[in-house]
């Protein structure tokens, strides 16, 4: 099963939620150890964001995602579900 967990870049609240919505798919997905991919969203708003590059990418080694782009993302989460 594979989940691309989502928050918005431009919203500090949505950024501090990541960690609960982590526990809540760990907890709730129909299988023993999800593959979930970080995603930041709203990237293109640059004069609005309010998460540094650097801050999100901490969180996504934190949490076991890796850095890659929008494309990779539907490639690798698909890779992972057909695997699976």
């Amino acid at each position: 099963m594979g989940f691309l967990l989502m928050f918005d870049l431009t919203s500090e609240e949505s950024f501090l939620n990541v960690r609960n919505w982590m526990v809540q798919l760990q907890t709730n997905a129909y299988c023993d150890k999800p593959d979930v991919i970080l995603v930041g969203n709203k990237a293109d708003l640059e004069s609005k964001r309010k998460i540094p590059e650097a801050k999100a990418k901490a969180l996504a080694e934190e949490l076991g995602s890796v850095d890659i782009g929008i494309i990779m993302v539907f490639v690798t989460i698909t890779a992972c579900i057909v695997v699976r």
